[in-house]
C-alpha cells in the first residue's frame, strides 16, 4: 500500500488494480475457447498446442519484464496468459 495516500486509499487502489488483472485473465479463458475450438478442428491438436504455448511463453516474458511504473503490462499479460493456457488445455482433449 502507498503510505503517502493514506492507508485505506492506497490499499483500495492496489486491490482494484489486482482485481482488474484477475478479471482480464478470467474473462479471457472462456472467450478464447470460442476461437480455439474451431481452430482445433481445422488445424489439429499439435498446431493449437504449439500456438497456445507460444501465447503462454509471450505472456510469461511480459510478466517477467513488467513494472507497475515504467512498463505496466499486467492486464494484457494476464489476458494473453489465459488465452495461451486455454489453447494448451483444449489441445489435450482430441
Amino acid at each position: 500500500c502507498d503510505a503517502s495516500l493514506g492507508e485505506s486509499a492506497g490499499c483500495t487502489k492496489q486491490v482494484l488494480r489486482l482485481s482488474m488483472v484477475y478479471t482480464a485473465g478470467a474473462v479471457s479463458i472462456p472467450l478464447s475457447g470460442v476461437v480455439w475450438g474451431p481452430l482445433l478442428d481445422s488445424k489439429g491438436a499439435k498446431t493449437v498446442r504449439l500456438m497456445g504455448l507460444a501465447f503462454f511463453f509471450c505472456a510469461c516474458i511480459l510478466f517477467a519484464f513488467a513494472d507497475s511504473k515504467a512498463f505496466d503490462v499486467y492486464i494484457p499479460a494476464a489476458a494473453i496468459l489465459s488465452v495461451g493456457g486455454m489453447g494448451f488445455f483444449f489441445s489435450h482433449f482430441v
